[in-house]
């Protein structure tokens, strides 16, 4: 595998799902979903590559752990970490690349009484995929038609803060002791401590700023501008990718280069069904095609390199990874899947306490599913809407579960009964991304609410362009 690209946000998996050819789908034995394609070689670049594509959602310890699990899965020549970001300062500007230098961890430190001390953590970039990067930067052609926006070589810091403040306390830290960050995200520090820890250092992030972290962040996403970010970041990186499939692999004179565009024999998708992860669907391998000479095509590189991986990664020590980044920062993890109590939660220990028939959740708003009511959506205040179960955000491109509640998409379809949302083995903390696409194929979701009931919500008209709401009914079911 040249290539793996990582993604937060659904609009950055499609972004970057554009530039893919012969696309397939891809799941891995802890059932990671990820979309397999090829880089088409262009004029002005060198042969095309094979890269594979994962939504790991928000947050530094799903990336630490997904970003663990890719390495494992495909040990790519490189892995690039893909999306927007807030600005730092008023360079870089909107719809600018940055491509980091350096990745910071800014909130490990000590709390002591009147003051905070930093404990910085830092992860360089690997010289020889920087400068392949500065070389695209300098060749200009990587945008095609878009006007070209310039391209910043700069630290970046990550932390699980959305930022939209410049007089905010993390504002006040970052700029007094990470001055020369250009930008901030959300994922960069895991990526970097699980690829440091898995001994893998072709690692690199490239953000487009989508707002100035001054206040101004959802008039920003109202204009457009997470969107085109999304999509210039995902033109450098794919051109980047390219360069990376057309240079040597090792010393060993191995150039691992494609002698045409990678192809697959599947057909192309616009979504992969979902599978749990104990059951994850078969995966068909690539037939090689005999060359002359002797020399492999794409398909058989990918063939012979799935041999070579090993099968399985210790997920606690993953979790670990995330969890070490940010020592005295109140974060939680959920070992059991299943909602209510694992040794005895059996659907006769549940009783259904209502049924709603028709319910609409618009952009912004939060639902309380014990009572039916919304409130205010706050991006800052996640953590802190006790009661709220379940909030829609994001241009309706995301659905949040607030506080402790925790989601699961479910991969059938049908009644609303009690046991369906036992059986789930897939409830995630904290957010779902990419929610639309799931939601396109009306597939039905389970939550488990913060006072620990559970409820299962089917979705009858899911957010469009014209309505950016979602339609559904919900039971809930209270623990006997």
């Amino acid at each position: 595998m040249d290539v793996v690209f990582l993604v937060a946000l659904g609009l950055e998996h499609d972004a970057v799902r554009t530039h893919l050819t012969g696309a397939r789908p891809h799941v891995d034995s802890a059932g990671t979903h990820y979309v397999l394609g090829g880089l088409p070689a262009l004029d002005s670049h060198p042969p095309g590559a094979i890269a594979a594509l994962a939504l790991i959602g928000e947050g530094n310890l799903a990336a630490a752990t997904l970003t663990g699990r890719a390495i494992q899965e495909f040990r790519p020549r490189a892995l690039l970490l893909v999306g927007v970001a807030g600005g730092l300062t008023d360079e870089p500007a909107l719809g600018d690349v940055v491509v980091a230098t350096r990745i910071y961890a800014y909130q490990g430190g000590r709390a002591e009484t009147g003051r905070f001390r930093p404990r910085p953590r830092g992860w360089p970039t690997a010289h020889g995929l920087e400068q392949l990067a500065r070389a695209v930067a300098r060749d200009g052609g990587w945008t095609g038609s878009r006007p070209v926006p310039r391209v910043h070589f700069k630290p970046i810091v990550s932390g699980d803060v959305v930022l939209d403040s410049r007089d905010a306390p993390v504002a006040r830290l970052i700029a007094r002791h990470y001055s020369d960050a250009a930008a901030i995200d959300m994922e960069s520090a895991g990526v970097a401590e699980a690829a440091h820890r898995s001994d893998f250092h072709q690692v690199i992030t490239i953000r487009g700023i989508s707002d100035a972290a001054d206040g101004g962040k959802r008039r920003a996403d109202t204009a457009g501008w997470q969107r085109r970010a999304a999509a210039l970041a995902a033109d450098f990186a794919v051109a980047l990718g390219r360069a990376v499939g057309g240079t040597p692999r090792g010393a060993d004179g191995d150039r691992d280069t494609p002698t045409a565009p990678p192809a697959f024999t599947a057909p192309a998708i616009t979504t992969p069904a979902l599978a749990t992860a104990t059951t994850p669907p078969p995966e068909p391998t690539p037939t090689p095609e005999p060359v002359p000479g002797g020399a492999r095509t794409a398909a058989t590189r990918l063939a012979v390199r799935t041999r070579r991986l090993p099968r399985s990664l210790s997920a606690t020590a993953m979790i670990a990874v995330g969890a070490l980044l940010y020592a005295g920062i109140d974060l939680a993890l959920h070992h059991d899947d299943r909602p209510g109590r694992p040794d005895d939660a059996t659907t006769d220990t549940w009783t259904e306490a209502h049924s709603v028939s028709d319910i609409a959740l618009p952009d912004w708003r939060t639902l309380d599913l014990e009572t039916g009511d919304t409130g205010d959506y706050d991006i800052d205040d996640v953590g802190n809407l006790p009661g709220m179960d379940i909030a829609l955000s994001h241009d309706a491109s995301r659905l949040i579960t607030l506080g402790p509640a925790r989601v699961a998409v479910l991969d059938t379809t049908g009644d609303a009964t009690v046991d369906r949302c036992l059986a789930a083995e897939t409830y995630v903390d904290g957010l779902y991304s990419n929610l639309r696409e799931l939601l396109d194929q009306g597939r039905d979701v389970c939550v488990r609410t913060q006072e620990g009931n559970l409820a299962m919500l089917t979705v009858r008209r899911p957010p469009s362009a014209a309505s950016a709401r979602v339609e559904f009914r919900y039971t809930l079911w209270r623990l006997r």
